[in-house]
């Protein structure tokens, strides 16, 4: 099965609908159902080469690192405790503090 047919990452494998394309380096094509439909079988192929299957939750926490769920509920109690504005609490899930 062409990328192995499963997450590469955690190995998840039970519907198809939830796995994506994550490009590993520069992508030449967009791998979205119209363009998976529209471009020749030799195109694709060659664009899959630098690609890894992901699962939607392994391909989103690759992207967005930074937005764990401990981030999140240390914004949130900053927030409530009055120690921050809501623009401010939610600027800290984009930095290192």
């Amino acid at each position: 099965m062409l990328l192995g047919g499963c997450c590469a990452h955690c190995g998840y494998n039970k519907n198809i609908s939830a796995l994506t394309f994550h490009h590993l380096e520069y992508k030449n094509i967009p791998l979205s159902g119209h363009n998976l439909s529209s471009n020749s079988d030799e195109l694709l192929l060659e664009e899959l080469k630098g690609c890894a299957l992901l699962c939607a939750n392994c391909h989103n926490e690759l992207h967005n690192p930074k937005l764990g769920m401990k981030k999140i509920g240390a914004m949130y109690a900053a927030f409530e405790a009055g120690n921050c504005t809501k623009t401010r609490a939610f600027a800290s899930l984009y930095t290192d503090t």
